[in-house]
């Protein structure tokens, strides 16, 4: 699954997508481990004749705590390495746990406002915000993050978030990627199926 956003609705999009061959960079956020779809599409996409030949791939992935951040590092580049994806830069993220700050939050409090409901029936309920409190959460400390790290980027591939069906409504949903995507840069979100779509010769 593929969703993307950006491109041609800003002009900052806009002179992205028209820089030259060769000097473009795109950020790869691979948050979750979905066959590794999200790091296929980038690493074709810097290939000749292809959109973003010759850009740079910055990978950022995510570590429970800090002192697992370097054997993560460790593993990540021989996991690239084995699957044959050039990449310039690694990151490990170790403080995806941490609390959005509060003018984020605020942020999403009032994009959802004209949402919040008691009933039912696709609104966003108290009970439905509560028990999807810690997954908003970290979607708002990505946000953060992205707009940290990935604002000069030519393009972003980011993991699609996956709802649980009958826990969070279509409103909050579309609301989680409108606060990872806004005021950014042309973002790609991609969500594989767990199949696995990297080779590598043994």
């Amino acid at each position: 699954m593929a969703t993307h956003r950006g491109g041609d609705a800003t002009p900052a999009g806009q002179r992205s997508l028209e820089r030259d061959a060769g000097r473009g960079t795109i950020d790869v956020w691979w948050l979750a481990d979905d066959g590794g779809l999200t790091l296929l599409i980038p690493h074709l996409l810097t290939l000749p004749k292809s959109y973003l030949y010759g850009a740079h791939l910055r990978i950022f992935t995510v570590t429970s705590t800090e002192s697992k951040g370097r054997d993560k590092e460790v593993e990540m580049a021989a996991l690239l390495a084995k699957f044959r994806i050039d990449f310039h830069d690694l990151h490990i993220i170790s403080d995806i746990s941490t609390e959005p700050q509060s003018a984020t939050t605020k942020e999403f409090d009032k994009l959802i406002a004209p949402f919040r409901r008691n009933q039912e029936g696709g609104w966003i309920t108290e009970a439905m915000a509560h028990a999807s409190a810690a997954k908003t959460k970290r979607n708002l400390r990505i946000t953060e993050l992205l707009r940290e790290k990935s604002c000069d980027c030519d393009l972003i591939v980011l993991t699609l978030p996956v709802p649980r069906k009958g826990l969070v409504c279509s409103t909050l949903y579309l609301s989680w990627l409108e606060m990872l995507t806004r005021d950014l840069p042309p973002t790609l979100l991609i969500r594989g199926n767990q199949t696995d779509v990297l080779t590598f010769y043994s």
